[in-house]
């Protein structure tokens, strides 16, 4: 095992769960290669290799979006035809 067998992996970790936290990546280096490593350690790791902090946000849908989109369309649909 090689050093850029977890730094491959930690890439590959943090590239398909993009909202994971640093625990989250320290605990896979652990079950993976029986290594114990520090928050900081893998948080350098992140910052160097300009991996960022996703965070998820709740946009809400307005109720009447299906109208609103019908309206838009025929609009743009008028518009269209004009030219």
């Amino acid at each position: 095992m090689e050093s850029s067998d977890i730094v491959d992996s930690m890439s590959l970790y943090i590239l398909s769960h993009p909202f994971c936290s640093i625990k989250d990546i320290k605990d896979i280096i652990f079950n993976t290669f029986k290594i114990n490593v520090s928050l900081e350690l893998v948080r350098l790791f992140v910052v160097k290799n300009n991996f960022t902090k996703k965070r998820a946000r709740y946009y809400s849908k307005p109720k009447d979006d299906e109208e609103k989109l019908k309206y838009f369309l025929e609009k743009r649909n008028q518009y269209v035809l004009m030219f």
